[in-house]
Protein backbone atom coordinates (compact mmCIF):
# COMPACT_ATOMS: atom_id res chain seq x y z
CA UNK A 1 0.00 0.00 0.00
CA UNK A 2 1.47 3.43 -1.02
CA UNK A 3 1.78 6.09 1.91
CA UNK A 4 -0.59 8.60 0.93
CA UNK A 5 -3.65 5.73 1.15
CA UNK A 6 -2.07 4.52 4.05
CA UNK A 7 -2.46 8.08 5.58
CA UNK A 8 -5.72 8.03 4.38
CA UNK A 9 -6.90 5.08 6.29
CA UNK A 10 -4.98 6.13 9.55
CA UNK A 11 -6.67 9.51 9.22
CA UNK A 12 -10.28 7.62 8.94
CA UNK A 13 -9.57 5.15 11.47
CA UNK A 14 -7.46 6.87 14.00
CA UNK A 15 -8.52 10.24 13.41
CA UNK A 16 -4.60 11.36 12.71
CA UNK A 17 -3.34 10.97 9.30
CA UNK A 18 0.42 10.81 10.24
CA UNK A 19 -0.40 7.97 13.33
CA UNK A 20 2.46 5.53 13.53
CA UNK A 21 0.21 2.49 14.07
CA UNK A 22 -0.27 -0.40 12.31
CA UNK A 23 -3.26 -0.82 9.99
CA UNK A 24 -5.43 -4.44 11.07
CA UNK A 25 -4.45 -7.14 8.77
CA UNK A 26 -8.13 -7.60 7.48
CA UNK A 27 -8.12 -3.86 6.52
CA UNK A 28 -5.14 -3.92 4.60
CA UNK A 29 -6.34 -7.56 2.71
CA UNK A 30 -10.10 -5.64 1.79
CA UNK A 31 -8.22 -2.32 0.54
CA UNK A 32 -5.71 -4.80 -1.87
CA UNK A 33 -8.79 -6.33 -3.11
CA UNK A 34 -10.68 -3.02 -3.74
CA UNK A 35 -7.49 -1.91 -5.50
CA UNK A 36 -7.60 -5.48 -7.94
CA UNK A 37 -11.12 -4.61 -8.48
CA UNK A 38 -10.37 -0.64 -9.61
CA UNK A 39 -7.74 -2.07 -11.77
CA UNK A 40 -10.25 -4.35 -13.46
CA UNK A 41 -12.63 -1.88 -13.69
CA UNK A 42 -10.16 0.47 -15.02
CA UNK A 43 -11.26 3.28 -13.07
CA UNK A 44 -7.78 3.62 -11.11
CA UNK A 45 -4.47 1.76 -9.60
CA UNK A 46 -4.89 3.73 -6.78
CA UNK A 47 -7.62 4.21 -3.96
CA UNK A 48 -9.39 7.87 -3.77
CA UNK A 49 -10.49 9.17 -0.62
CA UNK A 50 -13.71 8.50 -1.22
CA UNK A 51 -12.89 5.03 -1.87
CA UNK A 52 -11.01 4.75 0.98
CA UNK A 53 -13.67 5.61 3.63
CA UNK A 54 -16.17 3.37 1.63
CA UNK A 55 -13.52 0.57 1.89
CA UNK A 56 -13.15 1.16 5.80
CA UNK A 57 -16.76 1.43 6.29
CA UNK A 58 -17.41 -2.20 4.65
CA UNK A 59 -14.64 -3.24 7.04
CA UNK A 60 -16.11 -1.85 10.22
CA UNK A 61 -19.78 -3.75 9.37
CA UNK A 62 -18.28 -6.78 7.69
CA UNK A 63 -15.73 -8.28 9.62
CA UNK A 64 -15.53 -9.49 13.26
CA UNK A 65 -11.95 -7.50 13.98
CA UNK A 66 -13.59 -4.49 12.07
CA UNK A 67 -16.66 -4.19 14.13
CA UNK A 68 -14.62 -4.73 17.78
CA UNK A 69 -12.08 -1.54 16.30
CA UNK A 70 -15.20 0.25 16.01
CA UNK A 71 -16.90 -0.75 18.97
CA UNK A 72 -13.04 0.34 20.67
CA UNK A 73 -12.47 3.41 19.05
CA UNK A 74 -15.57 5.26 17.49
CA UNK A 75 -18.37 6.91 18.40
CA UNK A 76 -20.47 4.96 15.98
CA UNK A 77 -19.27 1.54 16.94
CA UNK A 78 -22.50 0.40 18.13
CA UNK A 79 -24.10 0.59 14.92
CA UNK A 80 -21.95 -2.00 13.35
CA UNK A 81 -22.41 -4.47 16.61
CA UNK A 82 -25.32 -6.73 15.56
CA UNK A 83 -27.12 -8.23 18.59
CA UNK A 84 -25.48 -12.01 17.86
CA UNK A 85 -22.04 -10.57 18.29
CA UNK A 86 -22.27 -6.87 20.96
CA UNK A 87 -20.46 -9.03 23.64
CA UNK A 88 -17.71 -9.56 21.33
CA UNK A 89 -17.53 -6.08 20.48
CA UNK A 90 -18.18 -5.28 24.77
CA UNK A 91 -15.49 -8.08 25.56
CA UNK A 92 -12.46 -5.69 23.03
CA UNK A 93 -13.64 -2.33 24.83
CA UNK A 94 -13.62 -3.86 28.65
CA UNK A 95 -15.69 -6.18 30.66
CA UNK A 96 -17.96 -3.41 32.68
CA UNK A 97 -21.79 -3.91 31.72
CA UNK A 98 -22.14 -0.19 31.55
CA UNK A 99 -25.80 -0.54 30.47
CA UNK A 100 -26.39 -2.57 33.88
CA UNK A 101 -24.00 -0.57 35.77
CA UNK A 102 -25.94 1.59 38.70
CA UNK A 103 -25.47 5.79 37.85
CA UNK A 104 -22.80 7.19 40.60
CA UNK A 105 -20.74 3.79 40.78
CA UNK A 106 -17.39 5.37 41.07
CA UNK A 107 -14.93 4.91 38.27
CA UNK A 108 -11.62 5.79 38.04
CA UNK A 109 -9.99 7.29 35.26
CA UNK A 110 -6.27 8.86 34.26
CA UNK A 111 -5.58 12.60 33.56
CA UNK A 112 -2.47 13.90 33.36
CA UNK A 113 -1.13 10.76 34.19
CA UNK A 114 -3.16 10.76 37.43
CA UNK A 115 -5.70 8.34 38.32
CA UNK A 116 -8.76 10.28 39.14
CA UNK A 117 -11.94 8.64 40.62
CA UNK A 118 -15.06 10.23 39.79
CA UNK A 119 -18.78 8.77 39.29
CA UNK A 120 -20.47 7.22 36.20
CA UNK A 121 -22.90 9.02 35.43
CA UNK A 122 -23.96 7.57 31.52
CA UNK A 123 -23.08 6.04 27.98
CA UNK A 124 -22.89 7.57 25.08
CA UNK A 125 -22.34 4.63 22.10
CA UNK A 126 -18.24 3.55 22.81
CA UNK A 127 -18.10 6.91 25.19
CA UNK A 128 -18.68 6.80 29.06
CA UNK A 129 -19.87 10.13 31.02
CA UNK A 130 -18.25 10.66 34.29
CA UNK A 131 -18.93 13.14 36.92
CA UNK A 132 -15.57 14.50 37.54
CA UNK A 133 -15.83 17.33 40.77
CA UNK A 134 -18.84 19.44 39.03
CA UNK A 135 -17.27 18.90 35.78
CA UNK A 136 -19.13 15.90 33.26
CA UNK A 137 -16.70 14.44 30.63
CA UNK A 138 -16.80 12.11 28.19
CA UNK A 139 -13.94 9.23 27.76
CA UNK A 140 -13.55 5.73 25.23
CA UNK A 141 -14.58 2.42 27.16
CA UNK A 142 -11.05 1.09 27.85
CA UNK A 143 -10.47 4.24 29.80
CA UNK A 144 -12.40 4.09 32.38
CA UNK A 145 -12.28 1.54 35.32
CA UNK A 146 -14.17 0.51 38.06
CA UNK A 147 -12.58 2.57 41.18
CA UNK A 148 -10.75 -0.33 43.41
CA UNK A 149 -10.62 -2.30 40.63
Amino acid sequence: MDPQTASYYRAILFTDSQDTRPLPPSLVLLHAWAVKRCQALGISSTIAKASALAVAMQWMGSTKEGRAFAAEHTTIGHLFCADDDEQECESVAGSIDWVKLPLETKVSVVIDGKPTVGEYVGRRSSWIDVKIGDERKSFKRSEVKLAGA
